[in-house]
């Protein structure tokens, strides 16, 4: 069984003081097979807010789609 809440890690402390993060999955039986919706929600202080919001943009979409990818492959074997 998954916790509930992720293990908090020390060195990220400086991290979580900047930022916020959810991620979650939801799964819902379609004709033919699943529909998977993945989301994930950043949130910055205002100062790192211009800087990585944009840059998350760009780069998180690729990276979320060969995730499901990913664990559509380990869930189909």
């Amino acid at each position: 069984m998954l916790p509930d809440r992720p293990v908090l890690r020390p060195e990220n402390r400086p991290a979580r003081r900047a930022s916020t993060f959810e991620a979650s999955f939801s799964c819902v039986p379609v004709d033919g097979g699943i529909r998977v919706t993945r989301r994930i929600a950043f949130g910055f202080a205002a100062p790192l807010r211009p800087l990585l919001e944009p840059m998350l943009r760009r780069k998180l979409r690729p990276d979320v789609e060969a995730e499901v990818r990913g664990a559509k492959a380990v869930l189909e074997r």
